[in-house]
C-alpha cells in the first residue's frame, strides 16, 4: 500500500524498505531513534516514549549500515551516509535487549567547497563575479530537497538579493547553473554577476573588497548563547574550503602582504592563506571538522 499511495510516515516507509532488503538477502530491520536527544538516551529509563523515529539497520557482511528512509533525495553510497547524531537505536530483533550505538562511517564525503572569482574593470566601476559551489555528501543531499521545486529564474532573483545585501547594485549575467550527480553524490552551482559598486574608495587611489568565507561560517556559526554545561555540537563532520581570487587588471597591485595562519583542536583544523601574486590575489580558508 505505502508503494502504491508513495506516502508514509518513517514506520510505513521503513517497514517498506526492510521488506525489500530482506527479499534481496540483506538482513535488515528496524530500529527505534530518540532524534532530540541523541547520545543522552542512554541517561533515561527504558521507556517506548523515549523513541520518536525509526529507521533502518542493515548488515552487509561484517558492515552495518543504518539509513534513514524518510530523507529525500538522498544521492550516493549508503555506506557513506551519516547519522551518527541519532546517538543510539534500539534494534528491533530477536535477543535484543540493549541500545546499539549508530557509529559514524569509516568514510563520508560532506562538505561544502566554494569558488569566488572578481575581475574588476581596468577604471574600478565595475566588477565581473563568478561563484562556483560544490556540494558534496550530505551537503549535496540537503541542497537537492532544497533546490528541487524552484526553477533557475527563482534560484537567480534568491541569488541576487543575497549579494546584493552585501554589494550592492547586481546585475545577474546568467541565470544560476545547477549540475547534479547524484549516483557520486556531487552537486554543483555555477553564478554570474556585474557587481556595480562592489569597490569601496580609501583614497590615495586604493580601492577596498570585503570578502567573506561563507563556506566556513556554514560550520563556524555560535550557538544563541555560549554558556554551557555540556560537549558542544557545532558542524557536520567534513571540509569547508572558500577560495576568493582577485585578478588584478594592468597597473594595480595589492597593499598588503601575504600571510598565512592556523589553528587546530580537538574536533577541528583551520587554515587561512593570503596568496599575493603578479596578476591577482588569493585567499584560501579551510576548515576541517573531524
Amino acid at each position: 500500500m505505502v508503494w502504491r499511495r508513495r506516502y508514509g510516515d518513517c514506520k510505513d516507509k521503513t517497514l517498506l524498505l526492510v521488506s525489500i532488503l530482506r527479499r534481496l538477502g540483506i538482513d535488515a530491520s528496524p530500529a527505534l531513534i530518540a532524534t532530540d536527544r541523541g547520545r543522552a538516551i542512554t541517561d533515561f529509563v527504558p521507556s517506548a516514549a523515549v523513541f520518536d523515529h525509526v529507521i533502518v539497520r542493515a548488515r552487509i557482511g561484517n558492515e552495518v549500515l543504518w539509513v534513514d528512509p524518510t530523507m529525500a533525495q538522498q544521492g550516493g553510497d549508503p555506506r557513506k551516509g551519516d547519522l551518527s547524531s541519532f546517538g543510539y537505536g534500539l534494534v528491533i530483533a530477536p535477543g535484543v535487549a540493549a541500545l546499539e550505538e549508530v557509529k559514524r562511517p569509516r568514510q563520508t564525503d560532506d562538505g561544502v567547497v566554494v569558488a569566488e572569482r572578481f575581475l574588476p574593470s581596468a577604471d574600478g566601476k565595475e566588477v565581473r563575479f563568478t561563484v562556483e559551489t560544490t556540494y558534496t555528501g550530505a551537503w549535496a543531499d540537503y541542497q537537492r530537497r532544497r533546490l528541487k521545486d524552484e526553477s533557475r529564474d527563482e534560484l537567480g532573483r534568491r541569488f541576487s538579493e543575497y549579494y546584493g545585501k552585501r554589494y550592492g547594485e547586481v546585475e545577474l549575467i546568467d541565470t544560476p547553473l545547477v549540475e547534479d550527480d547524484p549516483t557520486r553524490n556531487v552537486l554543483r552551482v555555477r553564478e554570474q554577476y556585474r557587481l556595480k559598486s562592489a569597490l569601496q574608495s580609501e583614497g590615495g587611489g586604493i580601492r577596498a573588497l570585503d570578502v567573506y568565507a561563507e563556506a566556513v561560517g556554514l560550520a563556524s556559526s555560535l550557538p544563541d548563547t555560549t554558556s554551557r554545561k555540556s560537549p558542544l555540537s557545532f558542524a557536520l563532520p567534513g571540509r569547508y574550503r572558500h577560495e576568493v581570487t582577485v585578478e588584478l587588471p594592468d597597473r594595480w597591485r595589492a597593499t598588503f602582504d601575504p600571510v598565512k595562519g592556523q589553528h587546530d583542536g580537538d574536533a577541528f583544523g583551520f587554515t587561512r592563506d593570503v596568496q599575493v601574486r603578479e596578476r591577482d590575489v588569493r585567499v584560501v580558508y579551510q576548515f576541517d571538522v573531524t
